[in-house]
């Protein structure tokens, strides 16, 4: 379910709907280190999404400090421009194509990058621990 807990995304819903995933709405992220009602209720989320063993994926992480508190509140997946900036679709397929072609060849002939071994890549921030990337769709 998007945007749990705005508008429509109602706590009856989680009853009513074979759900397998929550994602708390970004607002409520945004503010999570400085507004202690909104820090309660992405816990509250949190352990809602445990006790009904859903995932639970937390958008619109834009800072490491966003991340790290998230991290210390048990959340284990999350997207936003910290990780990288929504894409389409053949750029998608781009950077999947040149991430294979890169494993196929042995490290020896790979060519050495400024940025580091795996490029610019190495900058980003590391995933939420046991995360997996979210599609890069805006979800709205």
């Amino acid at each position: 379910m998007d945007d749990f807990g705005t508008g429509y995304a109602s706590l009856a819903t989680l009853k009513t709907f074979p759900l397998s995933k929550l994602k708390i709405d970004r607002g409520f992220v945004r503010d999570i280190l400085a507004d202690p009602h909104d820090a309660a209720i992405v816990r509250a989320v949190l352990d809602i999404g445990r006790s009904l063993d859903l995932a639970v994926v937390a958008e619109g992480i834009e800072t490491p400090a966003q991340q790290a508190s998230l991290v210390a509140m048990g959340c284990r997946c999350g997207q936003g421009y910290l990780y990288g900036r929504a894409v389409g679709a053949d750029e998608i397929a781009r950077r999947l194509t040149r991430a294979e072609t890169r494993q196929a060849e042995p490290a020896s002939r790979r060519p050495a990058s400024p940025d580091g071994p795996a490029g610019p890549a190495d900058r980003r921030a590391p995933p939420l621990p046991s995360g997996r990337p979210e599609s890069a769709k805006p979800t709205g």
